[in-house]
Formats: C-alpha cells, sequence, structure tokens
C-alpha cells in the first residue's frame, strides 16, 4: 500500500505542470525515474545515450495516457453508456452479365443507444432507442427501450422492460435470487401482442470452474435449455455447451475458446439445427489501452458464407457484417470459401505489420 501511495503522489506530480516545474528545480539530487525495459530493448540501446528529461516526458506521456482513461471509464461506468452501429452488406454474386452491378450492395443498417440514469440508491433506469433501415427500398423501423432493476436486498434484483415499437409494447418482469453462493434462479414473464410466456432458468455452479444452466419456459414460446460453461483456472481457455430444445425444432451449439497470450483469443464456434451445420471461427484482438478491442468472424454453412468485423470502444460498438454467398446461390463453391478465409486473414496480419 505504501508503494501504491508513492505512485500515486509520483503520478500526480507528472500529471500537473506547476508541481513537474517545482520538482524539476527544487527536487532531490540523484533521483532518476526509470522504466521497465526488456532484455531485447536493453540490449539495443545499451549504447545509446539517455537524457533524464526524454525519460521523463515520455513517462509523463504514459501517465497522461493513463489519466485520460480512467477518465473515460468513470464517464462511461456513471452514465452506463451503450450504444451500437452496424452497417450490413452483401456480396453475393448476381446473374450473368450483372456480376460487377450487383456485387456490393447495402443490406440494411442499425443503430441503438443507451443511456442509464440513478435517480436514488439502488435504483437504476436505463432509456434508449434503436432504429433499423433496410437498405433495398428504404423501409425501417424505430424502437423505444425502458428499463428498470432494483435491489431489494442482499440476495434478491427485480428487472422490468418496455420495448415500444409502432403501437405494440412488449414488456417483461423478472427476478434473479441468489439461494447460496453456488446457485442462483432468474424468474421472468414476458407479454406481448402474441401472448405470455414465463421462464424459470437456474445457475448453478458445479464446481470451481465449472458453470451450469437449465431453463424451461411456459405459454407461447416454450422450450427447454440446457447448458454448460468451463474455463481454465490458471489460463484464459474456456468451453460452453449450449442445447435450446422447442417444439418443431431446435439447436445444439459449442464453443472452444483458446487465448495463448493476454490480448489475443480465438473461439471456435459449431452449432448444429434444422438449417444444417454451421461453423463460426472468432479471433479478438485487445488493444494496449484496455478499453478497444477488435473482433472479426467468419461464419460458414453448405449455402451460406459471412464474414463481420466488430470494433468495441467502451460502451460503443461498431458492427460491418458482409454476405458473401446467400442460400439463394446454392452450395458453396470452393473459391468463395477461399476468398473468405483471405478476407478473414487480412486484418491480423494488418494488425501485425502495423505493431512491427
Amino acid at each position: 500500500e505504501s508503494a501504491f501511495m508513492r505512485i500515486h503522489r509520483a503520478y500526480r506530480v507528472l500529471a500537473d505542470d506547476a508541481l513537474r516545474s517545482f520538482y524539476d528545480r527544487y527536487g532531490l539530487t540523484g533521483v532518476r525515474l526509470a522504466e521497465s525495459l526488456s532484455d531485447d530493448e536493453a540490449e539495443a540501446e545499451a549504447g545509446k545515450l539517455s537524457l533524464p528529461e526524454e525519460r521523463l516526458r515520455s513517462l509523463e506521456g504514459r501517465v497522461r495516457g493513463l489519466l485520460r482513461r480512467n477518465e473515460e471509464l468513470r464517464v462511461g461506468r456513471l452514465l452506463g453508456l451503450q450504444g451500437s452501429l452496424t452497417l450490413a452488406a452483401l456480396g453475393a454474386p448476381g446473374h450473368h452479365g450483372a456480376h460487377l452491378r450487383r456485387r456490393w450492395r447495402l443490406q440494411y443498417s442499425a443503430a441503438s443507444h443507451s443511456v442509464q440514469i440513478a435517480p436514488c440508491d439502488g435504483l437504476r433506469v436505463t432509456v434508449g432507442c434503436a432504429t433499423h433501415i433496410q437498405g433495398a427500398n428504404g423501409a425501417g423501423a424505430a424502437k423505444l427501450l425502458l428499463a428498470a432493476s432494483s435491489r431489494l436486498g442482499t440476495s434478491t434484483t427485480v428487472r422490468a422492460g418496455l420495448n415500444v415499437t409502432g403501437g405494440t409494447p412488449d414488456a417483461e418482469v423478472g427476478i434473479v435470487r441468489s439461494l447460496s453462493p453456488h446457485c442462483a434462479v432468474q424468474q421472468k414473464v414476458a407479454f406481448s401482442g402474441d401472448g405470455c410466456t414465463m421462464s424459470v432458468t437456474a445457475h448453478p455452479w458445479l464446481s470451481r470452474t465449472l458453470r451450469g444452466s437449465l431453463g424451461c419456459s411456459m405459454g407461447e414460446d416454450p422450450g427447454l435449455t440446457l447448458g454448460l460453461a468451463g474455463r481454465s483456472s490458471s489460463s484464459g481457455h474456456g468451453a460452453k455447451a449450449h442445447l435450446n430444445l422447442q417444439p418443431g425444432g431446435g439447436e445444439l451449439s459449442g464453443q472452444l475458446k483458446y487465448k495463448p497470450c493476454k490480448d489475443f483469443s480465438l473461439r471456435l464456434c459449431p452449432s448444429l439445427s434444422p438449417q444444417g451445420v454451421a461453423l463460426q471461427a472468432i479471433c479478438t484482438r485487445a488493444f494496449p489501452d484496455g478499453l478497444t478491442k477488435l473482433h472479426w468472424a467468419v461464419r460458414v454453412r453448405r449455402r451460406a458464407l459471412s464474414l463481420r468485423l466488430t470494433l468495441c470502444r467502451g460502451g460503443l460498438r461498431f458492427n460491418f457484417p458482409l454476405e458473401l454467398w446467400t442460400e439463394a446461390c446454392g452450395p458453396l463453391p470452393a473459391s468463395e470459401l477461399a476468398l473468405a478465409l483471405a478476407f478473414w486473414a487480412a486484418p491480423p496480419l494488418a494488425l501485425r505489420v502495423l505493431r512491427a
């Protein structure tokens, strides 16, 4: 704790111009601020001269960047800012003779944003809106989002939400209870123009690194869900499995996560449904600032192929999906699959070149 307080005071000195000039003139003699260097950097710069002012200027820039990051995090957490922007493009080949004209076009665009307000202690209110516009005819729809959550005790939380689209509102009310430190139960009732749906879901911890989920819904949208999620206690590796059963259909999906380092991960997500077998691969790269992440994914099915590039910054998310092959085009050829894999490999190669 004492070391942390010393570093905190040093950051305050470096971040203030008046204190910084005062320390440079009247500070202790013989005291220098050193930065941690790796072995490679030490060998490469062993024969170079480095003035103390250059080290202080570099450290001051890092401290100012850290202060800006903390300020952005504080504002984002205070208001609960969330937002997304989606621009979906279609790149499926057209008929013979119209290949270039119909190759690329905007399929749809969507945007949403929300803000969280805390009018009193224990109560949080979320207000947001969402829009969706079709690229073919320009028709669109808008939605108003209202939600509130409150804690009734140390182990009970109540949530309520209202979505208004046109003249038909949808509402839901849910209660989350912690029965024990190893099990939580969620009860939810949803109302819509089609009817009412009630569901109960339990989330027990089966072990220290394995968590399960069992849910049942009745009413207008009946179904049964079963899930397992495990993670490694010493690394970021993990695995998930999810089974969803509904009248006339269902879906079995899984996820394998491989995280060789702190700022990179690879996820493989296979799924089986009445539409066929699908495989999705997602790469995630975290930037050094700790607030920005880049996701790029490819999804392959027997008659469909799509890419997705997502940039996340704090609570903002920018999505750019691209559909290269549709169901109406027939079986997926090898040339389109090779093109998708080339596009999928482009972002990590570009980041590696920029980093080098």
